[in-house]
């Protein structure tokens, strides 16, 4: 942790940016908003926790267990954690009328074979 600053700060600093240098200002504020009120380490540890209980789920299937939030914030948070080496996407099923992603936490062993 840094020797000056907030907690938040310091969260701030872990996560990966999420808006682009092409978004409009807008998304910059509300990407600092989210990850300073802690709302966005409160959901990566929602998914993370959902994808401990379900091992190669989607993202609507991680959507559904978690109930807190939509499918498209639970893509947002794997993005972050498989950019912070916290999970990974492996495979794809059909869900609905759609392939998605399998994910993955990143310290099991339950890696398909390619």
């Amino acid at each position: 942790m840094p020797e000056q600053g907030t907690v938040a700060a310091y969260l701030a600093s872990a996560f990966p940016v999420a808006s682009k240098a092409y978004d409009p200002p807008t998304s910059h504020v509300a990407e600092g908003a989210v990850t300073a009120s802690g709302q966005r380490e409160t959901h990566l540890s929602l998914v993370l926790g959902a994808l401990e209980r379900v091992p190669g789920a989607c993202a609507p299937e991680l959507a559904a267990e978690i109930r807190e939030f939509d499918v498209y914030e639970v893509r947002r948070r794997l993005s972050d954690a498989e950019t912070m080496g916290l999970a990974y996407k492996q495979g794809a099923r059909r869900h609905g009328k759609r392939q998605h992603s399998r994910w993955w936490l990143a310290d099991r062993q339950e890696r398909l074979p390619i």
